[in-house]
């Protein structure tokens, strides 16, 4: 019973919240999704978006993990940790720095 309150208690990041610079080194979470600060959840589904694919032949680990041997299908899920996490506020984009690589994913509400 204390489990299911537990897991039913998380709020997912939305297109109004703000996440101010999080450094995520921690594992995702067993549904997939991140925390960002309790109860502040982020879906893991949001997709990369492939605008500026030049950027990822500087880095051959986010390139791999991202683009070639992605199991997700491009999306933040894919990205091994860590990072650095932000987004604005009313926007639907999640910015992320990875080895001084700023990669930009679609918010999935």
């Amino acid at each position: 019973m204390v489990r299911f309150v537990l897991n039913s208690s998380k709020i997912f990041v939305d297109k109004t919240t703000v996440i101010h610079p999080y450094y995520i080194d921690w594992s995702l979470e067993r549904d997939g999704s991140l925390r960002i600060n309790e109860p502040f959840y982020l879906k893991t589904e949001a997709p990369f978006m492939k605008e500026d694919l030049e950027k990822l032949a500087l880095d051959s680990v986010i390139y791999t993990s991202l683009i070639l041997n992605s199991k997700t299908g491009n999306t933040l899920r894919d990205l091994p940790h860590p990072y650095l996490v932000w987004k604005n506020e009313n926007s639907d984009t999640i910015h992320v720095l990875k080895n001084s690589i700023v990669l930009n994913f679609s918010l999935v509400e």
